[in-house]
């Protein structure tokens, strides 16, 4: 992969190439080959100012159905694009409010012989599908939200923050990634739920952090229509607390 990126005062521009390919024979995967091409234009906050951060990215290549070896390849292609905005109040909480939209580019035609389901390759999933990473609803595949969040930091050593968003299949016909709930028929609709997130951080010393935190998601029409699920889903409540010790 090769990255690089050019920046002017407040003002940031990067470009990003990625070649994934997995197809060592000692593991089970798809035999992706997929090469990410990312454009990325950023101004940074400062109270009292606007900010903006957008995210753009193409994929293409080649990747089977299925971890099988006989499994049917299939030509990829597939986008990606994420974009907020941003106003600084400043003032003694230093107040941050941004709205943000995503879309991963989810499968269109299950039968067409082409996946356009955007793969994640190593990306994390939080700050943008949840709390932390071994929170699993939402991943950067055949996902779309909007979203609204709030920053805030009463004191020095004091941060916060809120979420409240909307998710929703990028193309219904396309499986969920996460729940493996699929139909291809897309009458169960896009609808996954609405999501409130909170982080509460505060350094107790220069070496040493903490912070707490969770989602509730109420689940949408999809998560309850869509055929072959188990039970009847139910509201999410997530909750954690960590510790970060720097050496």
């Amino acid at each position: 992969g090769a990255h690089a990126a050019r920046k002017s005062g407040r003002r940031q521009v990067e470009w990003t190439l990625l070649n994934l390919l997995d197809d060592d024979d000692a593991f089970a995967n798809r035999d992706r080959n997929l090469t990410t091409f990312g454009l990325r234009l950023r101004r940074e906050p400062a109270p009292g100012t606007w900010d903006y951060d957008l995210d753009v990215a193409l994929q293409a290549g080649s990747t089977r159905g299925g971890i099988a070896p006989t499994s049917r390849r299939f030509d990829h292609f597939a986008g990606f694009i994420h974009a907020e905005a941003g106003y600084h109040f400043g003032g003694p909480w230093q107040t941050r409010l941004v709205g943000q939209f995503n879309v991963a580019g989810g499968d269109r035609d299950p039968a067409d012989g082409d996946s356009d389901r955007y793969d994640g390759n190593f990306g994390v999933r939080v700050f943008d599908y949840g709390p932390t990473g071994i929170y699993g609803a939402f991943s950067r595949s055949n996902t779309a939200f909007l979203r609204l969040r709030l920053f805030a930091r009463p004191s020095a050593d004091t941060r916060l923050q809120v979420a409240l968003a909307h998710y929703r299949l990028s193309s219904a016909r396309d499986r969920h990634a996460t729940s493996a709930l699929n139909d291809p028929t897309g009458h169960s609709g896009r609808d996954l739920g609405i999501q409130l997130e909170f982080r509460a951080q505060y350094r107790f010393m220069p070496r040493l952090s903490g912070a707490v935190g969770g989602a509730f998601l109420s689940p949408g029409d999809y998560l309850e229509d869509a055929p072959a699920r188990t039970h009847s889903p139910r509201n999410t409540r997530y909750v954690y607390a960590e510790a970060t010790l720097r050496f």
